[in-house]
């Protein structure tokens, strides 16, 4: 059966810097290999093809810097694919010579990132001078091998830094003869959250800019193919649309084998409405950051009404407010403080509300602590030093910037016990004392401590050794706390009994539990 286009991410490597991307931590990260060799990508294919793909597309990283792509693309023609693929940046297509031989090799299609017409927004999206010269030469030179040999199309992210020019944009690359332009938004990761909010649009401003640039940059009869926007939002476009199969799915390249099925959302970056169940659109639904606004905050007002309506409940802990503007952060933050006499608040950094506007909101509506939450380890072995540095600093830059005038609104921190003393990560025991010291100064005195879940079945290879350290150093670290004015509290997870690391920390940490005043909504898990 067919199964639609299988992506096989080849590695890390790519000639431009995309502050945006979510690969760009990890390219930082000697732990993680940059890119797989040729075998592994040629058993990749292979795997494609006996799960019953039909095409098979390469991305990255960069894939035309690979030495052997001219190779894998005529493995993948061996293999007889319908449809040989790459998604790139454009810049190496610039040499004809170069594309030509990609051509002969059995390359059917280019996707190409074109996300500015204007050379100033595309180098700054791109990190990289004279990348906008070189992609749009590259389209030229794709262009002139005619429909015949290849299909192109354009991606063009939509962000900010574009917006007023998107229809311009598509309008360049309908001159070069592209008649296809993926457009969708920016999307969050574990990896990019730290720039999210210089690139997060709401949907309703993402799909208004959508339909003033198909007015204005279909010039020549093109279309746009929506990626992560629910097309029922575009019904009046239809004329412009091809609309998104999501037949879809990417062999990532930290994955050993291809798990799960094509077109199947990831667990937790979609919303539905009840609607959705009905729809005749083929769609995972909202990604969570594009929800629009009355709706996420009317879902929170919902899980804050639920959860308030219990006869114990005398405080209420909000997480998942990221994706909340200002005006709609403070509706759900003065309906919380009308249903219970303490609100605390557990804030990751980032999201559509800058931090001096979530701090404002929270300090105006009267909320009694806002906790800073540093992440807990990536379901990625290779992955997990990429998150803490840039968080601890984050936090670091937020306390420094807390109203210390304000005596109402206590800072707090919660924190991934285990990491502390965990060699995969750049923070450590010492780095929380001089982050308290802060804390103090800012009128904060409270630690939270969690021990994460680990997403697979069996416990991380070094799970015993970490758990032996982490008995051994708390009692110190507890003494030193709370020398500087600093109460730790370890945090039992949600929903279960003590684990290892809770039942043995016990008899160290006072404890807490968050199950009857966290407030239960869709996008609760989204710190």
């Amino acid at each position: 059966m067919d199964r639609g286009v299988l992506t096989i991410e080849v590695g890390l490597s790519c000639n431009n810097h995309c502050a945006f991307c979510f690969q760009l931590a990890l390219r930082k990260m000697s732990a993680c290999k940059p890119d797989l060799d040729t075998e592994e990508v040629k058993r990749r294919i292979k795997a494609a093809k006996d799960e019953g793909f039909a095409e098979v597309n390469f991305t990255g990283g960069e894939p035309t810097i690979r030495k052997d792509i001219f190779e894998l693309v005529k493995f993948a023609r061996e293999q007889r694919f319908s449809k040989v693929t790459i998604t790139t940046n454009g810049r190496m297509l610039a040499y004809r010579g170069f594309l030509k031989k990609l051509v002969e090799s059995g390359l059917t299609g280019l996707s190409v990132s074109l996300h500015s017409c204007r050379k100033d927004v595309q180098d700054a999206l791109t990190g990289v001078r004279g990348s906008f010269e070189q992609t749009v030469a590259g389209l030229e030179v794709a262009s002139s091998f005619g429909a015949k040999w290849l299909d192109i199309s354009t991606i063009t992210l939509i962000v900010p830094q574009n917006l007023d020019h998107l229809g311009d944009t598509l309008a360049l690359a309908e001159e070069m003869g592209v008649l296809l332009h993926i457009c969708q938004p920016f999307a969050v990761s574990p990896h990019n959250i730290m720039v999210a909010r210089q690139y997060l649009l709401d949907m309703e401003t993402i799909v208004q800019a959508l339909k003033e640039a198909a007015k204005k940059g279909l010039t020549r009869g093109g279309r746009i193919k929506p990626y992560n926007i629910p097309p029922c939002l575009l019904e009046d476009m239809k004329e412009n649309i091809e609309l998104q199969t999501y037949r879809l799915k990417t062999f990532k390249s930290f994955e050993p084998e291809l798990l799960g099925k094509a077109g199947k959302a990831p667990k937790g970056q979609f919303f539905r409405r009840e609607s959705c169940a009905s729809c005749a659109y083929l769609c995972p639904g909202f990604r969570t950051e594009h929800v629009p606004q009355d709706e996420v905050a009317s879902d929170i007002i919902a899980g804050i009404g639920r959860t308030s309506s219990r006869s114990d409940c005398k405080e209420l802990t909000l997480a998942g407010l990221a994706f909340l503007m200002p005006a709609q952060l403070m509706r759900v933050l003065q309906c919380a403080k009308s249903k219970a006499p303490t609100v605390r608040i557990l804030y990751s950094g980032f999201g559509l509300s800058s931090t001096e506007e979530f701090l404002e909101a929270a300090i105006s509506c009267g909320v009694d602590e806002v906790c800073f939450v540093l992440p807990p380890p990536s379901i990625r072995p290779e992955e997990l030093k990429a998150l803490l540095p840039r968080f601890a600093e984050k936090v670091k830059q937020d306390l420094m910037t807390y109203p210390a005038r304000n005596n109402s609104t206590a800072p707090s921190l919660m924190v991934s016990l285990p990491l502390l003393w965990d060699n995969f990560f750049d923070f450590s025991a010492d780095a929380l004392l001089d982050l308290c010291k802060l804390l103090v100064r800012r009128k904060g005195k409270r630690v939270y401590f969690f021990v994460p879940d680990y997403l697979d079945d069996e416990p991380p290879p070094n799970y015993e050794m970490i758990l032996r350290t982490v008995l051994s150093r708390a009692p110190d670290l507890k003494q030193k706390l709370e020398e500087l004015g600093v109460a730790p509290m370890l945090v039992v997870a949600p929903g279960k009994g003590e684990g290892r690391f809770e039942e043995a920390l016990s008899s160290v940490f006072c404890t807490i539990r968050l199950d009857d005043c966290l407030v239960e909504h869709s996008f609760a898990k989204i710190v």
